[in-house]
């Protein structure tokens, strides 16, 4: 369904930039 890979991609998205904001501090 392209639907949920879509909300799979942001998720995805989401966590990277968490990642990259929790690795800054």
């Amino acid at each position: 369904m392209p639907g949920v890979n879509k909300c799979l991609e942001m998720t995805t998205k989401l966590e990277s930039n968490v990642n990259r904001i929790t690795s800054r501090f």
